[in-house]
């Protein structure tokens, strides 16, 4: 599996990019920025990029989200809480769901907390994706009223 990672210095949010293999399918996950360290790994890769998986629909989260919609036929998806939030979702997703792109199989998990709508992908079984719900040495910060 391919991970790359790219952290806006400012918000210190991340966006990631997941592939199956060289020459086959990504996704990207979270679209805070900076993307284009992104789609150059992309390129780079040879992937074709199928998603855009969003956790949350804060801005540090999707403030980029039309860079991918603009360059990639892709699908963008998210919870319904967070979708309402945002532009060009799809589809809604679950707990539960499973995405599917390529030989990625990607659960989404619902963690509400940071947000109500927050989710998080676990792809292929070992790497989970949890944007704010998790810092490094402590828990996401709650905002929302969602903490219960």
């Amino acid at each position: 599996m391919i991970v790359e990672k790219s952290m806006h210095s400012g918000w210190l949010s991340n966006s990631y990019l997941v592939g199956d293999e060289e020459g086959g399918t990504g996704v990207m996950i979270d679209a805070g920025g900076p993307v284009m360290p992104l789609i150059e790994a992309a390129t780079r890769h040879g992937l074709s990029i199928t998603h855009l998986l969003v956790t949350h629909a804060d801005p540090d989260h999707i403030a980029e989200a039309d860079t991918y919609t603009s360059r990639y036929d892709l699908q963008v998806l998210a919870h319904p809480v967070e979708a309402d939030r945002m532009d060009r979702v799809v589809e809604a997703l679950a707990d539960g769901d499973i995405i599917t792109a390529g030989g990625l199989e990607i659960a989404t998990l619902l963690t509400p907390g940071h947000s109500p709508g927050h989710v998080s992908f676990l792809v292929n079984g070992t790497d989970c994706f949890t944007a704010d719900v998790l810092f490094h040495g402590t828990v996401g910060g709650t905002m929302r009223d969602s903490y219960d």
